[in-house]
């Protein structure tokens, strides 16, 4: 197994990963972190709770984060609003020694009609919340 400071990893994201008390890469960090590094490429990678899937995007993502310019330069999806929080508040720990980077959440509802299939009334999905914005520097 690898270091993460063998997986190319900055200065900056290595001080977080040693606050955070992470000492090795998981799997999917060791697979994921020096493909997403070394190339423009989208990454599917499945693996258990727990396992640092949000790492193993997220730090990548910080490290190639130009925080001179104000442009959007990383964007995430997510199906819950509870992920939302979990990843938000994640990648602001391991971007807190990344001088000028800035995280943003978004939350919304996503609200969408569909014609139920036994009957003529409609079904309504919800996911998220209802218009939030906040903002954190």
């Amino acid at each position: 197994m690898s270091t993460f400071q063998e997986l190319g990893l900055n200065e900056d994201l290595l001080n977080a990963i040693t606050d955070m008390g992470f000492e090795t890469p998981s799997d999917v960090q060791e697979q994921a972190i020096p493909l997403l590094l070394n190339e423009e490429r989208d990454l599917v990678a499945l693996a258990q709770t727990g396992t640092g899937k949000t790492a193993a995007f997220g730090f990548p993502m910080l490290q190639k984060i130009d925080v001179d310019s104000r442009t959007t330069q990383g964007l995430i999806l997510s199906p819950t609003r509870e992920l939302c929080l979990q990843i938000t508040n994640e990648l602001k720990q391991y971007g807190k020694y990344c001088k000028g980077l800035k995280c943003y959440r978004y939350l919304w509802w996503c609200k969408y009609y569909r014609p139920s299939t036994s009957s003529k009334t409609w079904c309504t999905n919800y996911c998220g919340n209802s218009w939030s914005y906040e903002r954190y520097d």
